[in-house]
């Protein structure tokens, strides 16, 4: 359990550096105070890309596994974009959430930097408790 929250909110810090860095990529917090809003919007759409990435992502790795060999793996990311904007897709369904204007380059675009703040996020964690 308390890997799942270390992971939930890796994920919500990771998911903060990817929309300062990628243009068409925001969050939109619920109603309430600001900062406390600000930070359980990004906790939710953390949980929901950590569903989606759990319940669809292992499914459509295996059944696009020729595309990986054709493309030696770069599929990935767009495998990793089209998870990134089904989150969105769900988290909008609230009224708030996770937002991504373009598919083809904010979603590709910030599967790429939110994967790789998230590695280093995991590296760092990793060696502050070892």
């Amino acid at each position: 359990m308390t890997q799942l929250l270390t992971r939930i909110v890796l994920t919500a810090l990771a998911l903060w550096a990817t929309t300062a860095v990628v243009p068409g990529i925001q969050v939109i917090p619920f109603t309430g105070s600001e900062p406390l809003s600000s930070i359980v919007s990004m906790l939710f759409v953390a949980l929901i890309i950590a569903v989606v990435n759990a319940a669809l992502g292992p499914i459509l790795k295996v059944l696009s596994l020729p595309l990986y060999i054709v493309t030696l793996g770069l599929w990935s990311i767009v495998l990793n974009a089209l998870l990134l904007w089904l989150a969105a897709q769900i988290s909008s369904l609230f009224g708030w959430g996770l937002v991504i204007d373009r598919f083809w380059w904010s979603a590709v675009l910030g599967a790429i930097v939110l994967g790789f703040v998230n590695w280093a996020l995991s590296v760092l964690t990793r060696r502050l408790t070892a």
